[in-house]
């Protein structure tokens, strides 16, 4: 049995890491719309009253460390 050798496989490779990084830079961007969208304060945006509510309990005024957690993109 014969392995492909890194010239065969290269460029499958590249293929595949760069349909990776448009995913992950996707998934940021849209994240980042909708966080934008959050804050446009207007009366029938539902997801701005959903997003104050969220940060009524004021749990960012508070010193804490940095988890893991806290870096995912969600």
């Amino acid at each position: 049995m014969e392995f492909p050798t890194i010239a065969e496989i290269g460029p499958e490779i590249a293929r595949w890491l760069a349909l990776f990084l448009l995913a992950v830079l996707t998934w940021t961007a849209l994240g980042y719309g909708i966080h934008r969208l959050a804050h446009h304060g207007a009366g029938w945006n539902r997801l701005a009253r959903l997003h104050r509510a969220h940060h009524a309990p004021r749990y960012l005024s508070e010193p804490r460390p940095l988890r893991w957690h806290h870096l995912l993109f969600w």
